[in-house]
């Protein structure tokens, strides 16, 4: 008649805890290995960085002896999948040109809404531009910066009174 033995009569009986710790040890080592043969699914990748800035520059006709009026503002927006990001406006370049003169720097903003008079009189006949260059930055679900830039130009003439 076949008797059965229980795992502590084989192999607890008489031993210390330390050893019992060793056998319990070797065996959890055995069992590491087959955990390690499930498939991996590979992290997806983020969705991408959707990133739009605008600037837009607002400038009228104006009557000869006065000075033009410009007034600058811009948009900007991130998201990434349905997720918006956070924005931020680095600065905006404003330039102007008189006639056929070549484009003069005027001023630097680091906040939008802005308005001013340009730094002139209208004389008959004036034609004037101005010019804004937005730089704006982005950051990412993974905290890389994104950069973008945007440009937009508009004119007016003088007015004769």
């Amino acid at each position: 008649m076949a008797t059965t033995t229980s795992w502590w009569e084989c192999c607890g009986r008489g031993r210390s805890v330390r050893a019992l710790a060793r056998t319990a040890g070797a065996v959890a080592i055995l069992l590491i290995p087959a955990c390690t043969d499930m498939p991996v699914q590979p992290e997806p990748e983020p969705e991408p960085l959707v990133f739009e800035a605008r600037v837009n520059v607002q400038l009228g006709n104006t009557v000869v002896g006065m000075r033009p009026l410009y007034v600058v503002t811009a948009s900007l927006n991130a998201t990434q999948g349905t997720v918006r990001r956070e924005t931020r406006l680095d600065s905006v370049t404003i330039e102007y040109g008189r006639n056929d003169d070549d484009w003069t720097r005027l001023r630097l903003l680091r906040a939008l809404p802005f308005s001013e008079r340009l730094p002139f009189e209208v004389e008959p006949g004036d034609v004037y531009r101005v010019m804004a260059h937005l730089y704006a930055t982005a950051i990412d679900g993974e905290g890389r910066a994104h950069q973008q830039v945007a440009e937009w130009q508009t004119s007016g003439t003088a007015i004769p009174q």
